[in-house]
């Protein structure tokens, strides 16, 4: 047990010194980029065409970008430390809830597609094991190195072309059920495959 607990402490350690160089880094990025910041992040804002001295000095005034950088990045680290992301300096919204949103659907795809490994990967490898140097084994190890061999969007991109050709390929029916097949034809047509839950 304590073996296991030094070593996550490690693990935790190593991360923590990972994303502080990556932090200063970023930070010794955008500084090193030439014009003013308050402009850049004011045109984000705003647009390009509604950029203004006053727009900027605002930003400028609002994120401290007019104190000292190393103040500007103890006072970002002390943040980061107390668990206050801050806003996005674009949209304004607060981090933590930008984080939900763009990993919201990710940690869902990722749990579904443990649980769907989970199911295949242990009675698949129960076989295999079972059946050593036999057929079944052969194919499954066969089978596992092409799927890992494939960059991870092939499979996705042949499912989608093959659906889109079958809504194209299948005919009109009139009555039940035609309302969802014209729905899917027209969606393979125009490349939205699949319908989204508003239609």
């Amino acid at each position: 047990m304590g073996r296991i607990i030094r070593v996550l402490g490690a693990r935790l350690l190593q991360a923590a010194l990972v994303a502080g160089v990556v932090g200063t880094l970023c930070f010794a990025l955008a500084e090193a980029l030439p014009g003013d910041q308050a402009y850049r992040i004011a045109a984000g804002r705003y647009g390009i065409d509604l950029v203004s001295t006053e727009a900027a000095n605002t930003v400028r005034a609002e994120l401290g970008l007019d104190r000292p950088w190393w103040q500007r990045l103890g006072g970002w680290y002390g943040d980061i430390a107390t668990g206050n992301f801050g806003v996005s300096l674009v949209s304004t919204e607060p981090v933590v809830d930008e984080l939900r949103h763009q990993l919201g659907s990710t940690v869902r795809l990722s749990i579904l597609a443990l649980g769907l490994s989970v199911l295949i990967g242990l009675p698949l490898g129960a076989v295999m094991a079972v059946r050593a140097g036999r057929d079944a084994d052969i194919a499954g190890l066969i089978w596992a190195t092409a799927l890992r061999a494939v960059p991870s969007f092939c499979p996705w991109r042949t499912a989608d072309a093959g659906l889109r050709h079958l809504a194209a390929a299948a005919p009109r029916r009139r009555g039940r059920g035609a309302g969802k097949l014209g729905l899917a034809r027209a969606h393979a047509g125009a490349g939205g495959w699949p319908p989204s839950p508003a239609e």
